[in-house]
């Protein structure tokens, strides 16, 4: 059975290391848009110290989605590929989750020009269905490759 860090090291060896630097996309950035305000540090520093809360499109890989924020509660695998299956269908399509949001815990400190290693707060299956659905897409393309010689 795969792991998330196993699904992490599929998806930036098909892709490279630079996707961990992009940026989420920007609403109405043409036919790819983005469907929520890209994060903004001043933007976040003002509504968190309004609101206590800011919601903002954020990159993936700005999540720690390897620690667990219950580290005593184990992780259920399946419980990942499950979601992943009923989320993104059984070819694994790509599509915007805008009906889910993942929470994060957050303090003065995290609101950096660029947030890294962001501690989630919802449960990890919604970040490791993802990453999970995008492996596997990549390893049932590579599946179906039959290079002609």
């Amino acid at each position: 059975m795969l792991s998330t860090q196993q699904d992490l090291g599929s998806i930036l060896n098909e892709f490279g290391s630079d996707l961990t630097k992009a940026a989420p996309l920007t609403i109405g950035a043409g036919v790819e848009s983005g469907v929520q305000e890209v994060y903004c540090h001043v933007k976040a520093a003002t509504s968190f110290s309004q609101h206590g809360v800011y919601r903002a499109s954020v990159s993936a890989f700005w999540l720690n989605a390897l620690s667990p924020s219950t580290p005593g509660i184990p992780m259920a695998r399946k419980r990942t590929e499950d979601l992943s299956l009923y989320t993104y269908g059984p070819s694994f399509e790509p599509r915007f989750t805008t009906d889910r949001m993942i929470e994060i815990a957050c303090s003065d400190s995290d609101l950096t020009p660029v947030p890294n290693n962001l501690q989630m707060v919802s449960p990890e299956e919604l970040l490791r269905s993802m990453l999970h659905a995008c492996a596997a897409a990549i390893r049932l393309l590579a599946l179906n490759y039959l290079p002609i010689f």
